[in-house]
């Protein structure tokens, strides 16, 4: 976490859409949603961007999202 940010990096290439929807997949994952319940809303030709998570609140979100942290590889 970055203050009220999440920093990611994904290996897909910045082109045609395939970087945000890795990062989408990454974060139905990380947060055990659908991914139909990760929307982009803002910056999908930036580096910042802002995703709307359906069905999960920002506490629940937090702590799912620490919990994956954990367990990922450094």
């Amino acid at each position: 976490m970055h203050g009220d940010a999440l920093k990611v990096a994904v290996q897909a290439a910045p082109e045609k859409g395939k970087a945000n929807a890795a990062v989408a997949a990454l974060l139905a994952r990380a947060l055990s949603v659908g991914t139909g319940a990760v929307r982009l809303l803002a910056g999908g030709a930036s580096r910042d961007k802002t995703f709307l998570i359906e069905g999960l609140d920002g506490s629940k979100a937090r702590d799912r999202l620490a919990k994956f942290a954990a367990n990922a590889p450094p």
